[in-house]
């Protein structure tokens, strides 16, 4: 059932293990490994602000290609990544946030290329705007292989009321 909910982060158990933190409360996305299989993007979670030790975990796994698609992380690292993702699994919805929109490349929210992306003069990219407030990036290759644009936040056209004379 969690797997169907994979926009939500990894439950995090409470102090006595019987029960789970609120959402709130549990691990903030912090940085991004990619998988040294399929080398999409992965986001790497953690309470707090990730610490020297963190950091140069993190710089490690990056600099030797490290991490795989679904890997627990370092157990007394204190950082998480999703145990449900694996290398077919699309881009996280965290990657896309406002706090990493910033400092990720943008990526296709199927197959984590950065290569050949529709940009948003792109006619069917300008469709999607229309009808969305988001639409996630998406590359030539999976639109022409019949994969669609991922998007958030319908908009709402009031329709305009005909009257016949």
């Amino acid at each position: 059932m969690y797997e169907k909910l994979s926009f939500l982060p990894e439950p995090t158990p409470d102090a006595s293990g019987a029960h789970y933190l609120p959402f709130k409360e549990a691990p903030k996305a912090r940085d991004v490994v990619r998988c040294a299989e399929c080398h999409k993007p992965r986001v790497v979670h953690s309470p707090s602000k990730t610490d020297r030790e963190q950091d140069a975990l993190l710089r490690r796994m990056k600099e030797e290609n490290l991490y795989v698609c679904g890997d627990p992380m370092a157990d007394d690292s204190g950082l998480v990544t999703l145990r449900a993702s694996n290398c077919t699994s699309d881009v996280e919805i965290a990657y896309y946030s406002s706090g990493f929109s910033k400092v990720v490349p943008p990526v296709c929210c199927y197959c984590g290329t950065e290569d050949e992306l529709l940009d948003d003069n792109y006619v069917y990219i300008q469709d999607m705007y229309t009808k969305f407030s988001k639409v996630r990036p998406l590359c030539k290759l999976c639109h022409g292989n019949g994969r669609v644009a991922k998007t958030w936040g319908k908009k709402f056209i009031k329709k305009r009321r005909i009257w016949n004379d």
